[in-house]
């Protein structure tokens, strides 16, 4: 596997100074950078280069989950959700994405969006115990309890471990 890689860049680094196009090493590069931006804290940093790969590849979806990610560290909610749904757009199937985007609709109480993207999270991934969990959230904001009561239970099976969830099982009562 990292053979191929290897072929790749150098066929990417001869063949790009050919045509003048970026380089494999090139855009490595970048997401090194990037990716050091965000252990050093630095989000805002991490986003920038991020998006310089986005603009030189908009065709790696991945980056798009990258920066929504990044975006979300930095207290950028609307950018994080708008790199979300570029990636859903792109792929109807990615219940991690699904899931963030529901996260993050929980944190600025739009519940029915939530709602919408947590259900096709848990649809795409029956095992996402976090999915279940805001969707939970989500459920009993808008007045589901019998569903919020559901899938909080099915977040405290899938894991049991988690206080935030055992916490909430404790305190409402059903």
């Amino acid at each position: 596997m990292r053979f191929n890689f290897l072929i790749a860049v150098v066929y990417s680094a001869i063949f790009g100074a050919i045509y003048g196009q970026k380089s494999l090493v090139n855009l490595d590069s970048i997401y090194q950078l990037a990716l050091e931006a965000s252990y050093a804290n630095n989000h805002v940093l991490s986003v920038k280069h991020l998006t310089t790969l986005i603009n030189e590849n908009a065709a790696i979806e991945g980056l798009y989950f990258d920066r929504a990610v990044q975006r979300e560290l930095a207290a950028d909610t609307a950018g994080a959700i708008a790199d979300l749904s570029v990636l859903i757009n792109a792929d109807k199937k990615n219940a991690d994405a699904y899931f963030l985007r529901g996260k993050l609709y929980v944190e600025i109480f739009e519940y029915k969006l939530a709602f919408e993207d947590l259900k096709h999270a848990v649809k795409l991934e029956k095992s996402n115990a976090d999915a279940h969990y805001f969707l939970a959230l989500a459920s009993q904001q808008l007045f589901r309890s019998r569903m919020a009561h559901q899938h909080f239970k099915k977040s405290k099976e899938l894991n049991s471990e988690k206080n935030n969830t055992f916490t909430l099982w404790n305190i409402i009562k059903w």
